[in-house]
Order: structure tokens, then C-alpha cells, then sequence
């Protein structure tokens, strides 16, 4: 069996990117790529010393725990223990399911050893790219279904909130026609906004001033629900129009821009 070090190098470098660049994801906490790369790097060069010393199983399990705590060490931007526990166990949660898809993938494409506690297999080219080229698929495919459903959405405006002095994005939903007050109502469904929204609102809940805010009954396809809404001014191709801001603590659907308007403002585009 012949081992190549440079297609050990380059598998274990593009694995721990993928797996650190999952994690941050999944916890909303991702770093420079710089750092992300050079991380991965320090993990891959560790695995390969690793696989220089003649471990026993146990040994090699404590070993590769221990560079995975250093990974992640690397890896925060501040020394908060909860969040790093936190990165740490969707780290190893990541790695458990991703070293199990790489073992099928080296059975499937040349067959695979353990050596000192680390694993080799025999291919003719680094089994990365086999990884890689799957990632962009999936990436591919995930954004053909992004921009079908962008265009199921209808077309998307650039809206300006004045209150928030926010710029966002906005369609204008033909089925949306509900008022407050004679007013049109659009709904927040950008996750961010949403929640600066929610802790405004319970702010002047708090503070006792929260008599300009309403509460607001639609039916969805799910049935009755309700929103808290305030009252806002919007401009939209290039025209201004009174509305109420509304948001839902129940799910309204996918939807890939972040404010869903009301009919009545079609005549504004048109």
C-alpha cells in the first residue's frame, strides 16, 4: 500500500474547513477564512504527527479529542466558556456524521486502513476532491431552488423604513390584503429585524408606552393567528406611503426577501 503525505495533507485540510465552516454556520459564529484555513491546517499537520506514533485505540481517541479542543480553542473570537462548549460539542457532532460520509466515500472510490490510530486509504487522486465537488453540487442546487423560489416570490423592491432607517427588500404579495386602522400592513420576516422588533416592542411594554403598537388577526392556511404591529412610513420606487409594520411569532412561510407588502402598494410601482 503506498501513502501519499500530500493527499493526506490536502484531504485533512479541506475536511476540517468544511467541518469548522458547517459549525460556524450552524451557530452563526464564522470567522475570517484566513483563520478558518489556517486552523484547519494546524489540525490537518497535527493528525499527520499523530500518525507518526504507534497509538493504541484509546490513546489515538484522546489524542484527536485533544486537537479538536484546540481547534475549536483557535477558533473563538473572545473567551466566553459557554460558547465554546457550545462550538465544541456541534464541532464533534459535525465531525462524527462527516468522518462517517468520508468512510463511505473511501469505500466506495479505493478502500481504506487504519494506521496508528489514523486512517489512509488507497485512491489515485486525494479523496477531496470527490468531497469537494459534492459541496458544490449541493451548493449549485441550493441556490437554482433560491432563486425559483425568488421568482415564485414575484419581483423583489428596495424599501426604505423610515423609522428604523432601514433599507430592505420587499415583494408585493397579490394575496395581502389586510389593513389597520385603513392602512396597508407588510410583514417582517427577516429573522434580524424581526427580533430588534420583538425587544423594541418589549421595551415599551416595560416603560408603559406601548399603546402605539396593535395587535392584529389574519388568517394564514394554517388558520387564525395573530401580530403585533407599529405603525411605519415606507418609501418604495420612489414614493412614500404610510403603513403598519407588522410581525408573527408563527411561521408564514419561506420566503427569501425581507418584508412581505401589502397589494395595496402595487399602484406605487406601477
Amino acid at each position: 500500500m503506498t501513502v501519499y503525505i500530500e493527499y493526506v495533507l490536502v484531504d485533512n485540510v479541506v475536511f476540517n474547513v468544511l467541518i469548522l465552516l458547517a459549525t460556524g454556520g450552524t451557530l452563526r459564529a464564522k470567522r475570517r477564512l484566513v483563520v478558518t484555513v489556517a486552523t484547519a491546517c494546524f489540525g490537518a499537520v497535527a493528525a499527520i504527527i499523530m500518525s507518526c506514533f504507534s497509538l493504541n485505540s484509546v490513546a489515538a481517541l484522546v489524542v484527536k479529542l485533544l486537537i479538536a479542543v484546540l481547534l475549536c480553542l483557535f477558533m473563538q473570537k473572545s473567551l466566553n466558556a459557554t460558547a465554546y462548549f457550545k462550538y465544541l460539542a456541534v464541532f464533534l457532532g459535525y465531525t462524527f456524521m462527516f468522518g462517517g460520509a468520508v468512510l463511505g466515500a473511501m469505500g466506495l472510490f479505493g478502500g481504506y486502513h487504519i494506521y496508528n490510530g489514523a486512517i489512509v486509504y488507497d485512491a489515485n487522486i486525494p479523496l477531496s476532491v470527490f468531497i469537494v465537488g459534492i459541496v458544490l453540487a449541493v451548493a449549485a442546487v441550493k441556490n437554482i431552488v433560491q432563486s425559483l423560489k425568488k421568482a415564485a416570490n414575484g419581483k423583489q423592491h428596495k424599501v426604505k423604513l423610515h423609522a428604523l432607517d432601514l433599507y430592505v427588500s420587499g415583494f408585493i404579495d397579490s394575496g395581502n390584503s389586510l389593513t389597520c386602522e385603513g392602512l396597508p400592513v407588510c410583514f417582517v420576516v427577516n429573522r434580524k429585524i424581526k427580533e430588534k422588533l420583538i425587544k423594541d416592542y418589549v421595551r415599551a411594554v416595560i416603560s408603559g408606552k406601548s399603546s402605539e403598537y396593535k395587535s392584529i388577526e389574519f388568517l394564514t392556511m394554517g388558520g387564525s393567528s395573530h401580530a403585533i404591529a407599529y405603525r411605519e412610513r415606507l418609501t418604495i420606487c420612489g414614493k412614500n406611503a404610510d403603513i403598519f409594520v407588522a410581525w408573527s411569532m408563527s411561521d408564514i412561510g419561506n420566503i427569501s426577501a425581507d418584508l412581505v407588502m401589502s397589494n395595496a402598494l402595487s399602484p406605487l410601482c406601477n
